[in-house]
């Protein structure tokens, strides 16, 4: 037991923070997107959401470029090598988006829009599957606990007046 909990525990805290991660990114690519409209360039964009974006692992994540970048750090590497400490296929997408869209002249606004549509569905999706998967979770506890209480609540008056009379 001493042996597996750690290691267990240890993957259920990546596990909650990719998933405060994947849940914070389309907040953060839509205050990304609104810098980028007001005329900033990324790393100061980076840095409003930074300053204006929830709390939370995403954010030290970003923190974390904002201080490679400072350091000399070129900003894609940067990015790429948040992508490759998070490990989470939305980041690396997001930040593929962002090279390429730097690398051939693409509009940045529109990269980063469209990355923050595409998290919003795939949240939205994610939250389908769970909600078609909670009938059937509910399934064993209402055969082993929940009809059995039933049927005895309804059936012991129909008892008890059979017992009576006969």
């Amino acid at each position: 037991m001493g042996w597996f909990l750690p290691s267990i525990s240890l993957n259920d805290f990546r596990k909650k923070r990719e998933m405060a991660i994947v849940k914070a990114l389309p907040t953060f690519l839509d205050f990304l997107t609104m810098g980028v409209q007001a005329g900033m360039n990324v790393s100061g964009a980076i840095g409003q959401a930074v300053e204006k974006g929830p709390e939370g692992p995403l954010r030290q994540e970003f923190e974390k470029v904002i201080r490679d970048v400072r350091a000399g750090m070129s900003r894609v590497d940067a990015l790429k090598a948040m992508a490759e400490r998070l490990e989470i296929r939305e980041i690396t997408t997001f930040v593929t988006a962002i090279a390429q869209a730097e690398k051939t002249g693409a509009s940045l606004t529109e990269a980063l829009r469209i990355q923050a549509d595409q998290r919003r569905v795939e949240r939205f999706q994610r939250a389908e599957k769970l909600a078609m998967e909670a009938p059937v979770k509910l399934i064993f506890p209402l055969v082993v606990f929940i009809f059995p209480m039933t049927f005895i609540i309804l059936g012991f008056p129909i008892a008890m007046k059979f017992m009576y009379e006969l």
